[in-house]
């Protein structure tokens, strides 16, 4: 038999805690929640990503128009007025580049593309290759 100590004793020592036990209010989330929750904090961290990028780009700008305005201040007159014919003249030079560039597509487009296929490698594969390759050729 059990004295009377004994039960008071038993009853007074705290319960070990399980340590796998969840803690308490715990609510275990399926694949989908977590799935969900996982992609609203990527879609906010790429909102942040985005938004710093931004800022960082406003900072560049600013700081470079910074810059434009205080060497154009440095300048004379006349060093301005050069500054900006070469600065107009480089800008027609690359609209120009790209108008050329864009009749060169054109005439591509409108008259054909000539492609030119090496085939003097063609005695050095099997059979099987060969046979590949004029599939892809045909494709063309």
């Amino acid at each position: 038999m059990q004295t009377p100590q004994a039960n008071d004793a038993s009853a007074a020592a705290p319960a070990v805690p399980d340590r796998y036990a969840p803690p308490p209010g715990f609510v275990r989330k399926t694949k989908a929640e977590k799935r969900e929750l996982k992609a609203a904090k990527m879609r906010e961290l790429r909102g942040e990503w985005r938004r710093r990028e931004r800022e960082g780009r406003r900072k560049q700008v600013a700081q470079r128009a910074a810059e434009r305005g205080a060497m154009l201040e440095r300048m004379s007159e006349e060093e301005r007025a050069d500054f900006w014919r070469a600065e107009r003249a480089e800008k027609e030079r690359l609209e120009q580049e790209k108008r050329e560039q864009n009749e060169r597509l054109d005439a591509a487009l409108s008259d054909g593309v000539r492609v030119v296929v090496d085939l003097s490698y063609g005695a050095t594969m099997n059979l099987k290759e060969q046979r590949s390759l004029a599939r892809q050729l045909g494709r063309c």
